[in-house]
């Protein structure tokens, strides 16, 4: 709950000109990545193809979670001490993040047409696991310690289930596999 005020004092902040986290190139960044992310919804919900762009689904999830994690590094702060500034990694976090989904997103038909949650090509991989990465982080930054244990707990589980005993056991899987399904 503390974190949600946090937010919502640091965009508050920003709209009435006080300097804070989001200010100056990083208050518009977020604007223009949340408008991006609103036009890219409209279109995809009404087919509505603006400028020829009319990704596949998989595609465009790719490209929303690009967005909207850039955004959130953006507008999150990784420690304390960086809540008045954004710091050159966030910056390169965002940019990272999307990059790696502009790739799977441009590969998305790829993906579904030959199977790369079972057998995708290496750098496929490498760019899902920098990607499953940035999520965690993202999550870490805007839910808190609580939220990133429950989703390390249940995104790590195919890894030992095939441990487990009864109900509880499933197929083991490689963690390598385990990046190669993550973002899909």
């Amino acid at each position: 709950m503390s974190q949600e005020l946090e937010l919502e004092n640091t965009l508050r902040e920003s709209a009435s000109g006080q300097k804070g986290r989001v200010s100056g190139v990083a208050y518009w960044s977020v604007i223009a990545l949340g408008t991006i992310g609103l036009l890219m919804g409209i279109n995809q919900t009404f087919t509505l193809r603006l400028m020829g762009f009319d990704p596949m689904g998989n595609s465009f999830l790719y490209y929303l979670i690009g967005i909207f994690l850039a955004a959130s590094f953006l507008i999150s702060p990784a420690t304390a001490s960086a809540k008045k500034y954004v710091p050159w990694y966030d910056w390169l976090f965002g940019v990272i993040a999307i990059g790696c989904t502009i790739y799977l997103g441009m590969h998305g038909l790829k993906i579904i047409e030959q199977g790369w949650d079972y057998s995708a090509p290496l750098e496929a991989t490498l760019v899902s696991a920098a990607l499953l990465l940035l999520v965690i982080e993202g999550i870490r930054r805007s839910g808190g310690t609580p939220l990133l244990i429950v989703v390390v707990i249940f995104g790590a589980y195919p890894l030992f289930a095939g441990y487990l005993p009864g109900f509880l056991w499933v197929q083991k899987v490689s963690s390598g596999s385990r990046c190669k399904w993550s973002p899909t």
